[in-house]
């Protein structure tokens, strides 16, 4: 499901659960984005914004979320609602951005 991008700074960035895990190889450290307090749903979906610095993640649940978010300060950009039912299985962003 393309479930797997790779950040400007290379970083890997992935789902696992509720989370997203950013895996910095050259520190062997992980940080996690788990949506900033908003009350978090089982990540199914992700898409790399071509800049490397973006990411979106899609929920699966009754009323699933996008969220992008910022993949050096982990902060929640947007979130995007009351589109989808059940889960955003696959989501992409135009190569322009």
């Amino acid at each position: 499901r393309n479930n797997i991008g790779y950040a400007a700074g290379g970083q890997i960035v992935y789902p696992t659960a509720s989370l997203s895990v950013i895996y910095d190889k050259s520190t062997d450290k992980q940080s996690f984005y788990s949506g900033d307090g908003i009350e978090p749903n089982d990540v199914i979906s992700l898409a790399m914004h071509p800049c490397g610095k973006l990411v979106a993640s899609g929920e699966l649940a009754r009323h699933p979320k996008v969220m992008v978010w910022d993949v050096d300060t982990l902060v929640t950009c947007a979130v995007l609602s009351g589109y989808h039912r059940c889960g955003v299985s696959h989501m992409a962003f135009s190569p322009s951005g």
